[in-house]
């Protein structure tokens, strides 16, 4: 009897898929500050973080990121999606490829990410 109770305890204490998924959400805020660090080694790592984790969790803030402001954010937004190769960012890849008013003084460095990454996810998905 006394294992039931320990069962009932942890079982008790486990916390739920939702709660888990709400603490990883709350995490992943810290991968996407990184992105905009001055330092090249704190973005790159924050992207293979990023590449590592469950699809569903990063996805939709990444998509969001391709219209920030900063073409930077942009870029890596670009790259980490074309690392992580899920085709549901390619439609919102190829609509940026689309937009007339592109990216400023950053076009080219954009351009070549967006260039990449829908090479990279068309192939992966082939």
């Amino acid at each position: 009897m006394n294992h039931t109770r320990i069962d009932e305890r942890k079982s008790e204490s486990s916390p739920t898929n939702e709660q888990v998924l709400i603490e990883m959400r709350d995490k992943l805020d810290i991968f996407f500050q990184c992105l905009h660090k001055e330092n090249p080694s704190i973005r790159i790592n924050a992207i293979d973080a990023l590449t590592k984790l469950d699809n569903d969790l990063i996805l939709e803030p990444l998509i969001k990121m391709l219209d920030h402001d900063d073409a930077l954010v942009q870029w890596y937004a670009i790259v980490t999606l074309g690392e992580i190769g899920d085709e549901r960012a390619l439609p919102h890849l190829i609509q940026l490829q689309h937009k007339k008013e592109i990216f400023g003084e950053k076009k080219g460095m954009i351009i070549a990410a967006l260039k990449n990454a829908v090479t990279k996810i068309g192939s992966s998905n082939c």
